[in-house]
């Protein structure tokens, strides 16, 4: 298990890094990344259609999407840098994650709280 810093719903300046692991279930049996862990959602072709994000407030896992579906249907629209680099990725619209209320944008690889 890692630590992970305490909760705080208006954490910002968050940079995105891309990761491939499960880091650590709380206390709480939640489970939990590094605050802006990014692990890429893929298509049968190998084609990035969103992400899996550890939210920047803490680190609870949840996904945004590029493609509409029946759970996303306002997909995040890529405005900025590459899917194959989290560093330099920007989406539009916000980011609400509803674990503990953090809202923000994803720009240029860093997580802004609104």
């Amino acid at each position: 298990m890692s630590d992970h810093p305490q909760i705080d719903p208006k954490r910002t300046g968050v940079k995105a890094h891309l990761t491939y692991s499960v880091d650590s279930v709380g206390a709480d049996h939640i489970i939990r990344g590094v605050p802006g862990g990014m692990t890429p959602i893929t298509n049968n072709r190998g084609v990035i259609e969103g992400f899996t994000i550890a939210c920047p407030g803490c680190g609870v896992w949840g996904g945004i999407s590029f493609v509409a579906s029946e759970h996303f249907t306002n997909p995040w629209r890529v405005t900025g840098g590459s899917v194959l680099d989290v560093t330099t990725l920007s989406v539009m619209d916000s980011i609400l994650k509803h674990c503990c209320g953090w809202h923000g944008y994803l720009r240029n690889g860093v997580f802004e709280s609104c």
